[in-house]
């Protein structure tokens, strides 16, 4: 509700131009994502089966870190968090960043290990961070532990 319609239809737009390349950069894969996540109605109703698509291309055409935990994220949200769980363990370089490690806490909450998930966002909140992120980690914490 805070984002600004006007420029996302912009950005649509300036998109929906760019389709008409011969072939997809990353860029096109990056603003496709972007768009399914701008344009939908809400979070639970985000087109989740076609950002973990749309990130299969990406990750296909420009392999990173991020993309790989992105990937992960949008399986999740997709509904296959075991997958996405077992996904996350092949990325080693991230293994201690504090965006890695909120996703690995959120991925065992929603596989049922309140500890593990404790224990990772505890690790997470070891890293370097804004304070906003920091203080979105400790209300997750007080959520598990029942405060």
């Amino acid at each position: 509700s805070l984002w600004d319609k006007e420029l996302i239809n912009l950005g649509i737009k300036y998109f929906n131009q760019s389709q008409l390349a011969e072939e997809w950069s990353k860029y096109h894969y990056e603003a496709a994502i972007a768009s399914l996540h701008t344009t939908s109605e809400s979070f639970e109703a985000t087109n989740w089966s076609g950002i973990v698509h749309l990130y299969q291309k990406l990750l296909k055409l420009h392999s990173s870190p991020f993309i790989s935990l992105n990937y992960c994220i949008a399986l999740h949200f997709m509904g296959d968090t075991a997958r996405a769980l077992h996904e996350m363990k092949s990325i080693k370089t991230l293994d201690d960043h504090p965006y890695y490690l909120s996703a690995m806490a959120l991925f065992c909450k929603q596989e049922g290990d309140t500890p593990q998930a404790i224990n990772y966002y505890l690790e997470a909140l070891k890293k370097p961070m804004l304070a906003v992120e920091s203080r979105a980690i400790e209300r997750k914490l007080n959520e598990l532990s029942g405060h």
